[in-house]
């Protein structure tokens, strides 16, 4: 019992050192990706994207091309302003995201969520 213990709080004072990881806590930021996840990432890669050799590489991790992620995590962020009462301009919105302006935002919407940004704030009661 006594080596259970050890071994558990050896992983856990572990896991808590990787938490405090910049590289760690951006990869929590990703939806999907928990804990577990992500510090063995930053242990196999030592925290180095240039680790991964290619997209085809990078996508064997994370399931999505370096591509597909940025256009994940921009709409995601993009859901959170909106769902924060954000009541500037959907063109605020679109930048504050990362995207270059509202056209490709509003693309962007409409592959991924099926609608455009408007139509989504005009449902009652939506939350993200």
């Amino acid at each position: 019992m006594a080596d259970y213990t050890s071994l558990t709080e050896s992983v856990n004072a572990g896991l808590s050192g990787a938490r405090q990881s910049p590289a760690c806590t951006t990869l929590l930021s990703i939806p999907g990706v928990g804990l577990l996840t992500a510090t063995a990432m930053v242990a196999a890669t030592s925290g180095k994207v240039s680790h991964f050799h290619d997209a085809r590489h990078f996508a064997s991790w994370f399931g999505l091309t370096p591509k597909e992620l940025g256009r994940v995590s921009r709409f995601l962020h993009a859901l959170r302003i909106l769902s924060s009462g954000h009541r500037g301009s959907l063109t605020e919105v679109a930048l504050a995201s990362g995207f270059f302006d509202q056209a490709h935002f509003n693309h962007e919407f409409q592959e991924l969520a099926g609608m455009r940004p408007g139509e989504l704030l005009t449902f009652p009661n939506v939350s993200f």
